[in-house]
């Protein structure tokens, strides 16, 4: 069983990024600013308390997702680079893509995008 959930969202041509951090258990989202300048500290900017319907259908995603072959991502230079690490009893699962990733990721991606949506991410 899923216990957390992390994603680091990092833009091309950015001195930043956001990381997400779900605990499933506590259904507590923390949404933290991360600076990629040298000796910058990351910021934790809000936790937000989550439903359980909503943690077991990002798990329920997560789950159903994470048992197939997922194709190597492709890298680019222009786009958003995704890292979702996914935690359980036996240990973590780190999957990596690069701006929608292609069939195979659309489950990450929209978990990601459902967390984003959570934390109002909207121009941040």
């Amino acid at each position: 069983m899923i216990s957390a959930i992390t994603i680091d969202i990092a833009p091309s041509f950015s001195m930043g990024g956001v990381i997400l951090k779900l605990n499933i258990e506590k259904k507590l989202l923390e949404v933290i600013r991360t600076d990629y300048r040298a000796g910058m500290p990351s910021k934790l900017m809000k936790s937000i308390k989550l439903e359980k319907d909503q943690t077991e259908r990002i798990t329920n995603t997560l789950e159903a997702a994470r048992t197939k072959p997922l194709p190597h991502s492709i890298r680019g230079l222009d786009g958003t680079e995704y890292r979702m690490i996914i935690e359980d009893e036996k240990g973590s699962q780190k999957i990596d893509w690069w701006c929608s990733g292609g069939r195979a990721y659309k489950p990450f991606l929209a978990v990601t995008k459902e967390l984003e949506d959570i934390a109002g991410m909207l121009g941040f």
